[in-house]
C-alpha cells in the first residue's frame, strides 16, 4: 500500500500523539501522514493557516474516529467529515469547513485508504439498463486533476486573488468563479431541485463582466443562454482543484461500459 499513498502524495509519518499508560505500560504510537493539497495552498488568503502550504499532515484512523463514523447525529445534520477531519488533522488552527473542497476531498480518501484500505465495493445502477450491479473502485488509481495544465488550453485566467476568468461562448460574457469551501458546500446541499443548476452556479460565479453585486450577479444567471450555463459549469469542474474521482465501470446485466464517479457518501467508510 505504501507505494500506492506517494501516487497519492502522501508521506508516511510515525509520531507519538500521545502515550497513556495502559495496564501493562503499554505506549501507544499513531502514525501520521502527509496528504498532498490538489489546490497547492494557492487559493487561501494570506491570514489562513494553509496559505501557499502544499499539504496537510493528518493521524491514521483509531476507534475514536471509528465512534464519529457511526454516530447518526453527525449523519443526520450533514457534519460527519468535518467532525471527522477535526479529528484527524493534527494542526488544530486548520478548520475542516473552511478547506476547499478538492483538499477536502484529498484528505478524506487518504484517511479511507489508511484505515480500511485501497477497495471500495459498492452498487452502482447502470445507466442504461437501470440494473444495480457489484462494483469494485480502486482508490489508489485516484489522482488530483491536472487543474494548472489545463488552463491555457481551455481559455482561462486564474487571477491573484484566486478566481478564474471564463468567457461564455454564446453570450461572449467574462464570468469570474472562485472554488468552494465546506461551508458553500454544505448550503449548496440543501438546495431544491428546482433550483440546483442556479443555485450552484450562484454559488460560485463572483463576477459576471465586472459587476460583482450578488442580485445583480444573480438576475443575470437566470437569465444565462443553456449553452453558457453547460459550459461554464463543465470548464469550471474541470480547472477548480479536486481529485479525478471517475473509474471504469462495466455492467454484469448488459455488458455497458461507462466511466462513472465514486461518491463520497457517509457509506464510503462502510467494512466489513
Amino acid at each position: 500500500m505504501s507505494r500506492n499513498l506517494e501516487r497519492l502524495g502522501v508521506e508516511k509519518k510515525v509520531q507519538n500523539i500521545d502515550t497513556p499508560q495502559a495496564s501493562g505500560g503499554l505506549d501507544f504510537v499513531i502514525p501520521t501522514e502527509f496528504v498532498d493539497l490538489p489546490s497547492k495552498g494557492l487559493f487561501y488568503p494570506e491570514d489562513h493557516p494553509l496559505h501557499k502550504v502544499d499539504s496537510v499532515e493528518i493521524k491514521q484512523m483509531t476507534a475514536k474516529e471509528e465512534d464519529i463514523l457511526t454516530n447518526k447525529s453527525f449523519i443526520k445534520k450533514g457534519v460527519l467529515f468535518d467532525r471527522l477531519l477535526s479529528s484527524l488533522i493534527m494542526d488544530k488552527n486548520i478548520q475542516p469547513a473552511d478547506l476547499l473542497v478538492g483538499d477536502r476531498n484529498a484528505l478524506i480518501l487518504a484517511a479511507r485508504i489508511s484505515g480500511y484500505g485501497e477497495e471500495y465495493d459498492t452498487k452502482v445502477i447502470c445507466p442504461l439498463c437501470l440494473n444495480p450491479s457489484e462494483n469494485k473502485h480502486h482508490l489508489e488509481e485516484i489522482q488530483p486533476n491536472e487543474w494548472q495544465d489545463q488552463l491555457e488550453e481551455l481559455g482561462v485566467d486564474l487571477d491573484e486573488d484566486g478566481c478564474f476568468t471564463i468567457t461564455l461562448p454564446k453570450s461572449n460574457l467574462a464570468v469570474k468563479v472562485r472554488p468552494i469551501n465546506g461551508h458553500d458546500e454544505k448550503a449548496l446541499s440543501k438546495l431544491k431541485d428546482s433550483d440546483s443548476i442556479t443555485g450552484q452556479l450562484k454559488g460560485y460565479v463572483v463576477d459576471i463582466d465586472g459587476h460583482t453585486d450578488k442580485r445583480v450577479v444573480g438576475k443575470a444567471i437566470d437569465k444565462l443562454p443553456a449553452r453558457d450555463a453547460k459550459y461554464l459549469r463543465n470548464l469550471y469542474k474541470k480547472v477548480t482543484p479536486n481529485l479525478d474521482f471517475q473509474q471504469e465501470f462495466e455492467c454484469d446485466t448488459c455488458g455497458h461500459e461507462a466511466r462513472l464517479e465514486v461518491r463520497l457518501g457517509a457509506d464510503f467508510f462502510w467494512f466489513e
